[in-house]
C-alpha cells in the first residue's frame, strides 16, 4: 500500500495562487511582444509582481521539500525532471528568441535547488554557511 502524503490546504492554496499569478504575468507579457496591450514590460509595477510571485514560488518549493517524506534520492529525481523542463524552456527561448532566450530561470533554479535542500534537511549550520556564501 503506497503511503498517502497529507496535504495542507493553505500550502495547495498558496501554490495555486502562485499558478494563477505567473500565468497571468505570462499572458500580460505575451501580450506586450504581440503588441496588443502597450506598457513596458520592465517597468517598476512589473518588476515588482514577478518578484514577488518568483519568492512565492520559491518560498513554497522550500517548505514542500522540507514538509516531504521523500529521501535525497527522489528529491534528486524531482530536481532533475524539474531542471529538464527547465532545460526545454532554454531550447524553446533559444529557437524562439536567440538573443533573449532563459539561460537560468526559476525551473533551473528549483531543478538545481531540491535536491540540495533535501541534502542539507537537518544540518542547520551548514546550510546558513553555504546561504551566507552564496551570497558573496
Amino acid at each position: 500500500m503506497k503511503f498517502m502524503a497529507v496535504r495542507l490546504m493553505e500550502i495547495d492554496a498558496l501554490r495555486g495562487l502562485a499558478v494563477l499569478c505567473m500565468v497571468l504575468f505570462h499572458g500580460v507579457y505575451d501580450l506586450i511582444l504581440l503588441d496588443l496591450l502597450v506598457a513596458d514590460p520592465y517597468g517598476w509595477p512589473q518588476i515588482i509582481f514577478v518578484r514577488a510571485v518568483q519568492f512565492l514560488f520559491l518560498g513554497l518549493v522550500g517548505v514542500s521539500v522540507a514538509l516531504s517524506s521523500r529521501g535525497v534520492g527522489a528529491q534528486a529525481k524531482r530536481g532533475l525532471w524539474i531542471f529538464a523542463a527547465g532545460m526545454l524552456v532554454t531550447l524553446a527561448t533559444w529557437v524562439t528568441f536567440p538573443t533573449e532566450f532563459v539561460k537560468f530561470g526559476v525551473l533551473h533554479f528549483i531543478g538545481v535547488a531540491v535536491p540540495l535542500v533535501a541534502m542539507l534537511r537537518g544540518k542547520r549550520c551548514l546550510a546558513l554557511v553555504l546561504a551566507v556564501g552564496s551570497f558573496f
